[in-house]
């Protein structure tokens, strides 16, 4: 199964199988496999989680609006294992304090990312 890489200023901050694919919604996501680098970007995607308050029983819109802003000024990068730099719509990465699986979700938009779909490909297609 190919391994996508999150990159962020050059850094791996991690990477993902991305094993579940909704092709309706152009959206990938997965388990997330963190690398040292992530620890910077942390308290950017725990405002998120912050933001849902006890597991989305009380949404915080403003704190939610603070990690839109802080996540898409990151300009994340998707990297497929062949060092193809995929055209993204947003990453986002749900990291609970309590828990220790972090998940992806990916837009991708770029097609070679979806052509992959069928072509040996062995994570779960949605839709």
């Amino acid at each position: 199964m190919e391994i996508y890489r999150v990159i962020h200023n050059g850094d791996v901050i991690g990477s993902s199988h991305l094993e579940y694919r909704d092709l309706a919604m152009a959206v990938a996501f997965g388990r997330f496999y963190p690398s040292p680098a992530y620890d910077t970007m942390r308290p950017i995607f725990r405002k998120f989680t912050h933001a849902q308050g006890d597991r989305g029983q009380s949404v915080d819109q403003d704190e939610l609006k603070q990690y839109y802003a802080a996540r898409d000024a990151l300009g994340l990068k998707l990297v497929s294992s062949d060092g193809l730099e995929l055209a993204t719509g947003h990453i986002h990465i749900v990291d609970w304090e309590e828990d220790d699986d972090l998940e992806i979700e990916v837009q991708v938009g770029d097609h070679r990312f979806w052509g992959t779909v069928g072509s040996g490909w062995r994570g779960q297609v949605l839709g």
